[in-house]
């Protein structure tokens, strides 16, 4: 692996994995996960902020995404075992993990997996246990959103017509699909994507992320969809988990749902934050790591002891407009 520079990390079994290293190559190291779709360029916006906290960001691409070979009927089980096996490969004794969007879930498996090693945990604007907080009889998701992950979600043979026609339709105008994504979310994300530098930087990780076709997407839509079987008890190390009450990706209570299965969790909501807004606080998610990790040690903190954190109830979830 070379500092810097894209590169295909070789894991003892011959698995080849896409990653990416941002910030600084001697500081504390953080592994990345990727939202959906989307690839390792997505940490490419945090290497100037890393680089100033002393945080080395290494940023990999999930199977079926940029440099990385799809990994046929993956699961969230056996994917957490390939991430080990990268932990394990880079030498990594201690590290953080951040993982945004559609890379949360794999955040969280590896937190609970790796507890003695994971010395911090970032979730921004999470996809959460969809079919868990459904199957805990919690409050009702819009009627889209459960169709989608819980059912659409899992029928492969109706969703990868569709994901082929997107990634077609994609390359072939690139610039028309990201004002059409961009016009579709609407609010701030409009805003957010508004912005002629961030919109090329969407573009150019959305070509990575779709190197390969449209199989790294599928398959992390159905394994969202699917029970996480996360023992999330054993996570161990500080986190926080940041919700925008305006996202319209993702399901806003179940983000909240993950805060409260996390021991050690805070939920920061970001009042009118839609789901794009950590690109333009990247700085102080990175922040927030490089303190979590600095103070686990010395003061272990209880679970919602701090001002503007939201600790649900056992069966209720806070009420985010």
């Amino acid at each position: 692996m070379t500092e810097g520079h894209d590169s295909i990390l070789r894991l003892p079994d011959g698995t080849k994995v896409g990653l990416a290293v941002y910030g600084d190559p001697a500081g504390l190291p953080v592994l990345a996960f990727h939202g959906t779709p989307a690839s390792r360029l997505m940490y490419r916006k945090g290497d100037a902020a890393a680089r100033k906290l002393g945080l080395k960001l290494i940023a990999t691409d999930r199977p079926g995404y940029g440099l990385s070979p799809i990994d046929r009927n993956g699961t969230l089980a056996s994917r957490t075992a390939l991430h080990v096996a990268v932990a394990d490969t880079l030498g990594l004794d201690r590290f953080a993990l951040v993982g945004i969007s559609g890379g949360s879930p794999y955040a969280a498996a590896l937190a609970s997996r790796l507890a003695d090693r994971v010395t911090a945990l970032a979730l921004v604007s999470p996809m959460g246990p969809v079919a868990d907080y459904v199957a805990a009889g919690l409050p009702r998701l819009p009627l889209l959103q459960r169709r989608f992950f819980l059912n659409l979600s899992q029928r492969g043979w109706l969703v990868k017509p569709g994901a082929a026609l997107g990634v077609a339709a994609f390359r072939a105008a690139p610039r028309a699909f990201a004002h059409a994504f961009k016009g579709a979310l609407g609010g701030d994300d409009s805003r957010i994507l508004s912005d002629p530098g961030v919109l090329d930087g969407l573009i150019e990780m959305t070509r990575e992320a779709l190197r390969s076709g449209a199989a790294g997407a599928v398959a992390d839509f159905r394994i969202y969809g699917q029970p996480w079987a996360i023992d999330y008890q054993a996570i161990s190390s500080p986190a926080t988990i940041w919700a925008g009450t305006a996202d319209k990706v993702v399901p806003v209570p179940v983000c909240a749902y993950l805060a409260q299965r996390i021991p050690r969790g805070r939920l920061i909501t970001v009042p009118g934050g839609a789901h794009f807004w950590i690109l333009e606080h990247v700085s102080e998610v990175l922040a927030r790591v490089r303190t979590m990790t600095d103070t686990a040690q010395v003061s272990p903190v209880e679970p919602g002891a701090a001002s503007g954190v939201i600790r649900p109830a056992p069966n209720s979830i806070p009420d985010l407009p």
